[in-house]
């Protein structure tokens, strides 16, 4: 399960050297969001979650190491009203505009919400790029990656703003069923070391502490 803040070319580099390693292992890559991913492991759909969200969950043999943290800015399109006022926005004003949610994939135990102020209006889309896509349209507000916004501004597509209290970061794990404790998950384990294969493959996603 891998969550789906994760780009496609990210994960196609994944396929790409689990299978020059290991030619003869089948694989099965699923996208989950948030609980979603931990939902996967439980219920036996998933053996690896890369990048499964700090929630530990008590019970069903999982094992895990932290790989990174995800930093988040709050970004807004050139356009948007929010764009034009004093910073740090206030909660009063970002109420007024509705939040781009990705929303919990989570079927079996509770769904995530991530960032939502009381009262405030949500709309919910499946995964990350498609809440970059509305947040560049202006059709929304909220906290995406820090590596999205990035791009994003390198286009002038977003701008990012100050406001109270934001998102912190998020730590990133990588889970493994404990039953899964053949030569692809040690292997995936060992590359996701300081040195690793994998660390380096995610490293512009993911800031190291």
């Amino acid at each position: 399960g891998f969550p789906g803040r994760f780009t496609p070319q990210h994960t196609a580099r994944l396929l790409q050297v689990l299978r020059e390693h290991f030619p003869t292992c089948q694989i099965a890559i699923t996208t989950e969001v948030y609980n979603g991913v931990w939902d996967s492991l439980i219920n036996n759909q998933a053996d690896i979650a890369i990048g499964a969200p700090d929630t530990l969950l008590d019970g069903g043999g999982i094992d895990y190491i932290e790989i990174g943290m995800i930093r988040w800015l709050f970004a807004i399109s050139p356009a948007h009203p929010l764009a034009f006022i004093p910073e740090p926005i206030s909660e009063s004003q970002l109420r007024l505009y509705p939040n781009i949610m990705v929303e919990d994939t989570a079927n079996t135990i509770n769904k995530k919400v991530g960032w939502l102020l009381h009262g405030q209006e949500s709309i919910l889309v499946p995964d990350f790029n498609t809440k970059l896509q509305c947040q560049i349209l202006g059709e929304g507000i909220g906290f995406l990656p820090d590596y999205m916004v990035r791009e994003a501004m390198e286009k002038s597509l977003l701008v990012t703003r100050q406001i109270h209290n934001p998102r912190q970061d998020s730590r990133m794990l990588l889970a493994t069923r404990h039953s899964a404790s053949g030569q692809v998950t040690q292997w995936i384990k060992r590359e996701f070391s300081l040195q690793g294969i994998l660390t380096g493959i995610y490293q512009d996603l993911m800031h190291r502490a």
